[in-house]
């Protein structure tokens, strides 16, 4: 080989990026040294020394091709390598040391077990062998090297002692490639688990996804059976098969396969010679290998919530060229390190599935613990009042405004313990699960919320005559403890930061108007509506959803400046500098809010920064009546 040669392969092969499928880049890198004419075929090979066979990861396929009415050369593409010259070479210090390994003529190995396929399948005259091992950055240095690339020289080559140099660049790229894919399927399989969390609440809603998506498509023509521990038992039983119903699987088999995976510990392993399903494998022409993999937290060491059990795995190369060859590929370190990743993922999703349900028991507690003293507190304030009505009994009005203050400070709490609650209500339930739509006068609970907002305007000195609702406000079906806290937050936020207006001067205007959507600004629709409107097309958005109320929030206050106009509306933000008004507060009011209006159906926006601070809220006619309740979105329903 001239400089030249080497020079443009070398150059080849470094241009070779990782493709989304593994079989893509070695195609790549093998077709490669196939356009060189001194290749004649080149395949590549993953060593397993656990079961001292061998794999065909990829191959030139007009060199040579597999006769598929022939089973006797199956072996070609898993085989054994204990009796063949392939082994003395995996074994040899030459091989572990990473170097070249070089065969002058195979054609004394026809009758070799490895080899005896390639010889008498290949389309032009094969001789002369280089054999490189390569590394998988995945493994210890005591597991390497991991796979080796067979290249074939042509016979009209003279040298056989090539650029070794070169061959140093071609194990490195095809090491990198090998190793770089193997995370690739690992991030692969993080972003799919993420993405069915997302849209499932319970472990066991995500596991058939799981064993439906993932197994095949990683771990290829698998058995796949599912046990579970039921709740408070330590009896399992086969909740997934995907070969036949899981209740085909007899109890016995079952209570087979759980101890079995209860003595291999809380750790992924593959085992070999497996016979807890003997009737099984030999039913399904399999032989006895598995993966055991437990799904725990590792984070607080509990017992598995359950196992998956892997059984043989098909050559899909070979079923690839051959639709009816039953070639069975054990399990080896790379399906270990696969599902280990897989299982772990499972384990944070049992985590936060846990957390998670922590979380509503904290909900309901609050629920029970807030509530129940300020209800009191209502009642009994509620029941002196009414006795200052009674006949003949003395009605100093000073005792009962502060009777009423008491009851306003309960109704106060009440509003702000339901808007804690929903802060702590889970995010991506659906909203039939977190509201209770009723006929809601917003008119009347404005006037509601400025009643109860009293002692608070006392408290910052604001008069509370100068907060004005407008009688235009409608009528609509919401949560009412929801829009509630909707209209708590925004006026309250509004006392809180007035500045330093005046006691007389400071006010607060909820005014509201009947507008139709395209009257509306086509960006702040697209910034918070979460839809592109386009007025030559108003087809394109639900008739319910075209005209609606704009309720505005008005006030005096300090402003906000106009970069944290978007902020705002993220959790725990708090603009810079309202510290100094010594208000109290989390950053969570403006973010529940928003969610509040968006779930339904609305939206929310800073309409004006400056004095006076304007909020808008788009509340759609589509609320007008209850008849949202029936949709798909609302109730969660998923296609």
């Amino acid at each position: 080989m001239d400089v030249a040669q080497a020079s443009q392969i070398a150059q080849d092969i470094t241009a070779i990026t990782s493709f989304t499928h593994s079989d893509q880049t070695i195609d790549r890198l093998l077709g490669v040294l196939r356009a060189q004419p001194l290749v004649s075929a080149a395949s590549l090979w993953k060593i397993k020394r656990e079961t001292k066979t061998l794999c065909a990861k990829g191959r030139t396929g007009e060199a040579f091709k597999l006769d598929p009415r022939i089973e006797a050369h199956h072996e070609e593409f898993v085989c054994r390598y204990d009796n063949s010259v392939i082994g003395d070479i995996i074994t040899n210090e030459r091989f572990r040391n990473n170097e070249p390994n070089y065969i002058d003529d195979i054609t004394q190995y026809q009758h070799d077990p490895f080899f005896r396929g390639v010889l008498s399948h290949a389309k032009v005259p094969l001789r002369r062998v280089i054999i490189l091992p390569l590394k998988s950055y995945k493994r210890s240095d005591a597991d390497n090297p991991s796979f080796f690339l067979i290249i074939y020289l042509s016979e009209n080559e003279g040298n056989i002692a090539i650029n070794e140099a070169l061959l140093h660049a071609i194990a490195n790229k095809a090491s990198s490639t090998l190793s770089s894919q193997i995370e690739r399927n690992q991030n692969q399989i993080t972003e799919f688990i993420k993405d069915i969390t997302n849209k499932s609440q319970s472990l066991e809603a995500i596991l058939p996804d799981f064993m439906s998506v993932i197994v095949p498509k990683y771990f290829c023509f698998v058995h796949a059976v599912l046990l579970w521990r039921p709740s408070g038992s330590q009896r399992y039983e086969c909740r997934y098969s995907n070969r036949f119903k899981a209740s085909e699987i007899k109890q016995d088999e079952v209570d087979a396969i759980a101890q079995v995976c209860v003595e291999t510990g809380t750790s992924v392993k593959v085992l070999f010679d497996y016979k807890a399903l003997d009737g099984r494998c030999r039913e399904m022409k399999f032989t006895k290998s598995a993966i055991v993999a437990p799904i725990r937290n590792q984070e607080t060491g509990e017992n598995p919530h359950g196992f998956i059990l892997l059984l043989d795995k098909l050559s899909p190369l070979a079923l690839r060229l051959h639709s009816t060859a039953m070639i069975i590929d054990r399990f080896d370190w790379e399906d270990e390190l696969m599902m280990r990743h897989a299982v772990s993922m499972l384990g944070m999703v049992v985590g936060l599935l846990n957390a998670e349900e922590r979380r509503k028991q904290l909900a309901d507690q609050m629920a029970h613990e807030v509530n129940m003293p300020a209800t009191y507190i209502y009642a009994t304030a509620d029941e002196l009042i009414s006795d200052y009505d009674e006949p003949g009994i003395p009605s100093p009005s000073r005792h009962k405004r502060h009777l009423a203050n008491i009851q306003s400070y309960a109704h106060l709490q009440l509003a702000l313990c339901d808007g804690i609650l929903l802060g702590l209500r889970d995010d991506v339930a659906a909203p039939a699960e977190r509201y209770n739509p009723t006929r809601v006068d917003l008119y009347e609970l404005a006037r509601e919320i400025v009643r109860i907002t009293f002692p608070f305007c006392e408290q910052h000195d604001v008069r509370n005559d100068n907060i004005r609702v407008t009688k235009t406000l409608p009528i609509l079906h919401v949560d009412q403890s929801a829009f509630m806290q909707v209209l708590l937050n925004l006026v309250s936020n509004a006392i809180k930061y007035n500045g330093d207006a005046g006691f007389d001067q400071f006010r607060v205007q909820i005014d509201c108007e009947f507008v139709a959507l395209a009257d509306i600004d086509a960006d702040i629709v697209k910034r918070h509506f979460g839809i592109r409107y386009n007025p030559t097309k108003p087809n394109e958005i639900e008739p319910a959803l075209r005209t609606g109320h704009i309720v505005t929030i008005e006030d005096d206050g300090i402003g906000i400046g106009k970069q944290y106009a978007e902020r705002i509306f993220q959790r725990y933000f708090r603009v810079p500098g309202v510290q100094q008004f010594s208000a109290r507060g989390s950053g969570l009011g403006l973010s529940i809010v928003k969610r509040i209006i968006g779930d339904h159906f609305g939206a929310i926006w800073l309409e004006s920064n400056a004095k006076p601070t304007r909020f808008a809220i788009y509340l759609p006619s589509k609320i007008s009546t209850k008849d949202y309740v029936k949709d798909p979105g609302w109730r969660g329903d998923r296609k």
